[in-house]
């Protein structure tokens, strides 16, 4: 039971992690533009979800009931990974329209 509960947790933690991304994301659409936002701090991240990524799947050899075990915790940051590069891309693209 306790275990469920830890995933139920590990799932429940990813939805919000990548649901936090989406607010922001179409804020900088409809405003064209990523004022306010640090660039910094989203390339730090990254590296931070990335190395997080690396050390559950280096930890030990990934059999299949180990990467079910963590399966929540690599959705949650390998699937910000690519809001976070979709954040990035924003700032490349409205670089013009404001102090990105």
């Amino acid at each position: 039971m306790r275990k469920a509960i830890a995933q139920l947790c590990g799932y429940l933690s990813a939805a919000v992690y990548l649901g936090a991304y989406f607010p922001q994301i179409l804020e900088n659409y409809r405003s064209k533009s990523c004022e306010g936002l640090s660039v910094a701090m989203f390339v730090l991240v990254i590296f931070a979800n990335v190395t997080y990524c690396m050390s559950i799947l280096t930890y030990q050899r990934p059999t299949l009931d180990y990467l079910q075990k963590y399966a929540a915790w690599l959705l949650g940051a390998a699937g910000t990974i690519w809001l976070e590069l979709l954040v990035l891309w924003q700032f490349y693209v409205y670089r013009g329209n404001s102090r990105c």
